[in-house]
Parts: structure tokens; sequence; C-alpha cells
């Protein structure tokens, strides 16, 4: 009798075994992977760029659209239909916006023409002096309209022209060799820096010029009556 119950305990235990896959060694569960957290969506209407002369500001947000705030007198910070804008340009009474497709805007003060850029194309920058206003073309020339009273808008020549900049009565360019061009009034010097070489940056302020150099050195020229001279020191 002990051998029948023996015996079907033992057939018991096969048939479990069996049931359970004939094997006693325990089954290792995965790790489940981990679900990446996706990164935040960017604010499109983040500002990304701004400019700001005189009296009034102006900010690039991410979807090329502009704000601004500040004087408008004349009309300076009406930009709030601009789209498409990848980059601006302030003055003390106009602003210039850079579109996408390498066309311009602007608005404010047109006393002087400085506002006529409706017909400009294959633009990839813009700078906007006091009463004048530069665009360089992709193939390195650049154009100009505005008062041209102390020659500012003679750049009809310029070639090979990486970076520009407006001062309040005059122009500077830099060349793809680091050399530096400049047109313009010149009562203070402002255009000295005509013929620099050896130049990665450039900067024209009201009356003053500022370039800099690879070594992180910075010379300057035009007027210096609070100092902006002084970047020596």
């Amino acid at each position: 009798m002990k051998r029948i119950i023996c015996t079907i305990l033992v057939l018991c235990l096969v048939f479990c075994l069996a049931a359970c896959g004939g094997s006693s060694t325990p089954t290792i569960t995965p790790e489940p992977t981990p679900i990446p957290t996706p990164e935040p969506t960017p604010n499109p209407r983040r500002i990304i760029a701004i400019d700001a002369n005189y009296e009034h500001s102006v900010g690039l947000r991410a979807d090329g659209t502009v704000v601004a705030c500040g004087y408008n007198g004349n009309g300076e910070c009406d930009v709030s239909d601009w789209r498409h804008i990848v980059a601006n340009s302030t003055s003390k009474t106009h602003t210039v916006g850079l579109k996408d497709d390498g066309t311009v805007v602007a608005v404010g003060d047109n006393s002087e023409g400085q506002c006529d850029v409706s017909k400009w194309s294959s633009i990839v920058a813009v700078a906007a002096g006091f009463e004048h206003t530069l665009g360089l073309r992709a193939d390195g020339t650049v154009v100009a309209v505005g008062s041209n009273q102390y020659g500012q808008c003679n750049v009809s020549k310029w070639t090979s022209i990486e970076s520009i900049s407006a001062g309040a009565s005059h122009s500077v360019g830099l060349r793809k060799d680091g050399t530096v061009v400049a047109v313009g009034s010149n009562t203070v010097k402002q255009c000295a820096a005509s013929g620099w070489s050896d130049v990665i940056a450039i900067a024209a302020g009201s009356d003053s010029t500022l370039v800099l150099r690879p070594d992180g050195t910075v010379r300057a020229c035009g007027m210096s009556m609070w100092g902006e001279l002084n970047t020596e020191s």
C-alpha cells in the first residue's frame, strides 16, 4: 500500500514539473525598457536676437516675428506685421528687417529714402545708419540707400565683403581677406580704419569704428569724447 502511495506521489510530482516547463530553474523576467522623456518643445515666441539704438529697442523671435518698444514718433516700432525675419538692425529713427528669402523690409523715417529697400534681393545682412541703410549681397557686394551727404553710400565698388556696419554718417565693410574698407564722414577720423588688415569683426559707432583682431585685441579710430576708443584698458 505504501508503495502504491509513493508511486502516486512521484507521478504527481512529474506532472507538476512538466506543467511548469520541466525545470526547477527560476524564470528571470527582463527589466522593462525605460521610455525616454521627450525634450520640451522650444517656445517659438522666445527672443533670439536683439538690437537697440537711441530711443527704441527691437527683438527678433524664434518664429520670425519681431517686437519693438520705445519711441515711435516716426513709426520705427511698427514691426508687428513682419514675418519670416532672420535679422534686424536699428538706427535712431528707422528699423530694417532681413527676411529668410533675402528680401528686406524697413519702417520709420524715410525722409532721405533710407527705407527704400523693397526692391533689394539676395541680401544676407543689413545695417542701419542714421539716415542710410546698407545691404550685403550673397555675392559679397553691397548696396545702399538714403542720405549720401558724406559719401556714406558710395559702396558700389566694394567686393568680397563678408560683413557690414553703419555709423551715423559712415559705412564700414570687412573683406574676406581680413582688410577693412570705410567711406563717409571722416571729420574725426572714423574712416581711418580703411586699409587695416588682420581683422575678423567690425563695429561702427556713431562717429567711431572698432575692429577685432584674431588675437583678441581691439583697434579703434574716430571720436573719443567719452572714452569710447579706450579699448586697451
